[in-house]
């Protein structure tokens, strides 16, 4: 049986916006990179997947490379 791990981000006052915390540089860059990178697939809810759906499918790189072939 393989691992679960559980990752949710959030701010104090609730925002989930990806538009508003996301920041792709720096160590946790690379520290998200490198746990999202021996995922074998991504459980998400309907609206969480109707917002990847909508942002990650139009980007580029290395995060675009990793989230968007990943079964969900």
């Amino acid at each position: 049986m393989g691992k679960l791990f559980v990752s949710t981000a959030i701010t104090v006052d609730g925002v989930m916006s990806v538009a508003e915390w996301f920041v792709p540089n720096g160590g946790h860059d690379a520290a998200g990179r490198g746990m999202l990178a021996d995922a074998k697939a991504a459980v998400v809810g309907r609206k969480n997947f109707e917002g990847l759906a909508g942002y990650w499918t139009q980007e580029t790189g290395e995060w675009a490379d990793l989230i968007n072939p990943m079964p969900k």
